[in-house]
């Protein structure tokens, strides 16, 4: 017996020596001991575009309140770190971000190359997708633009107009891809109905569009100087237009899309700029791809962000009413929805205590004192936005803080003086 024991401990004693020298002199590194990548190398040239995939609303809805939490109940899924991460804890350059550091005038310009549409104005056809009108035009220098309407007024004029342009700038300056959008004032007339222009029907169909349809959907649109119309123009993103990108897996006829877009940094550290912004509808349908060639007919993927209207207190247009909910709890929240049912309101709300600004009523229930980035929620669940870990969220804070150019300015830590020999 006592051999056998002795036996035992002479094949455990060096183990254990092992484990406690790995415990004791490997220890918890900041950073990886390797060069940090710059560059992800995710723009490579392949062979051709990949196939359109356009995730419409009625799908994404059905499938992230309904399809996949049943389909995922029981996998028990961890989210983990991120996994484009550099050495350093940042995220590389890639077709997803690019780190930027923009000036004031820099942010104000955006990812405008210019001052916006010159007109005349031919209308190709009215805006298809989406909940608010507005057309499809081409200037006088055959650039071609989204022209959108404020789909809240009159009930929040100027809001849906101005946080386009204003958030998508954010977003860009940040480091993502965003569209060029701007809040113009057109002369009606320098809209013009051409022979060619078409009215996109519900069906998915089109008629002719009519001088009178046009001056009919412009009667809702808010008003500037001399009669003009405000609405924001969104210049067409160059390349091939391939649809939306998903909330999670990769898009599978890119050879590019190597990293499932829920472990990617930056896509789960959106969660706090679109808290910052009030975006409660960033999700697939508002998202969108584009193939750029780089020699004829290869090129790669640039993936961007869209339709920002929705953000800075803007509210839907489906209701009559003001939503208070919205940025506060998804409509697919179960649980949160019995509570209420059940309790007859007697369970109070965050968002039961918010009111509107008189000061502000066109920021609706944009306020600071209900502002709390780790509980903001979008309309309907974003798996990316669920996987999101504090260093994600830590990432993004650095990135805002940086906006404008500069540095945050830290407070020195005061030394301590040596104590007395």
């Amino acid at each position: 017996m006592c051999t056998r024991t002795r036996k035992l401990g002479g094949r455990l004693l060096p183990a254990a020596l092992a484990a406690l020298c790995a415990a004791g002199c490997g220890g918890a590194t900041r950073f990886a001991l390797r060069p940090p990548v710059m560059r992800d190398g995710d723009d490579r040239a392949v062979a051709a575009a990949p196939e359109n995939d356009e995730e419409s609303d009625y799908a994404n809805t059905l499938d992230v309140t309904l399809l996949r939490p049943i389909s995922h109940a029981f996998l028990f899924e961890q989210a983990g770190e991120a996994r484009n991460v550099s050495s350093i804890d940042e995220v590389p350059d890639s077709t997803w971000f690019t780190n930027r550091t923009v000036t004031p005038a820099e942010i104000e310009r955006g990812p405008c190359p210019d001052g916006g549409p010159v007109p005349p104005l031919a209308i190709k056809s009215s805006k298809g997708a989406g909940t608010t009108p507005g057309f499809v035009v081409k200037d006088a220098r055959g650039k071609k633009y989204v022209l959108k309407l404020d789909k809240l007024s009159p009930r929040q004029p100027e809001i849906s107009t101005a946080a386009d342009a204003i958030v998508s700038r954010l977003y860009w300056a940040v480091g993502f891809n965003a569209p060029c959008n701007q809040v113009i004032f057109v002369d009606p007339g320098d809209l013009r109905v051409t022979e060619k222009s078409v009215e996109v029907l519900n069906t998915g169909g089109d008629r002719p569009l009519t001088r009178a349809r046009v001056d009919e959907v412009l009667g809702g649109a808010t008003r500037g100087p001399g009669g003009k119309v405000r609405l924001t123009s969104s210049l067409f993103i160059a390349g091939e237009p391939i649809g939306t990108w998903r909330t999670e897996g990769v898009r599978k006829d890119d050879p590019n899309d190597v990293i499932p877009h829920e472990d990617r940094r930056e896509l789960r550290g959106e969660r706090l700029l679109a808290a910052w912004a009030g975006h409660w509808d960033s999700r697939g349908p508002n998202t969108f791809d584009a193939f750029v060639k780089s020699r004829d007919p290869q090129g790669y993927v640039l993936h961007y962000f869209l339709d920002f209207s929705d953000s800075l207190g803007g509210t839907t247009a489906r209701t009559r009413w003001a939503e208070p909910r919205l940025g506060h709890t998804t409509v697919s929240d179960a649980p949160r929805i019995a509570v209420d049912i059940v309790g007859l309101g007697i369970v109070r709300r965050p968002w039961d205590e918010v009111a509107v600004d008189p000061r502000y009523p066109n920021l609706g229930y944009f306020d600071v004192a209900h502002f709390d980035p780790m509980e903001f929620a979008p309309q309907t669940p974003l798996v990316r936005w669920a996987r999101a870990q504090p260093q994600d969220l830590a990432w993004m804070a650095r990135r805002l803080a940086r906006l404008g150019g500069t540095e945050p300015q830290l407070e020195p830590i005061p030394r301590r003086r040596a104590s007395p020999a």
